[in-house]
Formats: structure tokens, sequence, C-alpha cells
């Protein structure tokens, strides 16, 4: 769904032609997925590990 949602953003900025939204929309998903990668990856090991002892 988050992709999704990024793919139309960044659709939107690119056909208003605007450079710095683009530019504004690429690296907020790029620093929110060097930030949030960390902790959805100890969310997921831990969902699974919970998963794997029932």
């Amino acid at each position: 769904m988050l992709t999704v949602t990024v793919g139309y953003l960044l659709m939107l900025c690119v056909m208003t032609m605007n450079v710095w939204m683009l530019v504004s929309a690429v690296l907020g998903a790029g620093i929110g997925y060097l930030l949030l990668c960390p902790a959805v990856s100890a969310c997921l090991a831990v969902g699974l590990t919970i998963i794997a002892m029932e």
C-alpha cells in the first residue's frame, strides 16, 4: 500500500513539472526507508518468532 502511495506521489510530482517537489518526494521516501527499515525488520522478526512458537 505504501509503495503505491509513493508511486502516485512521484507521478504527480513529475506531471506538475516541479523539480523541487520531485526531489523532496524522492528524498523523503529514501530517508524514511533508511530510518524505518531496522524497526520494521525487528517487528517482523519478533512476529515470525511468535508464530513459529505456536
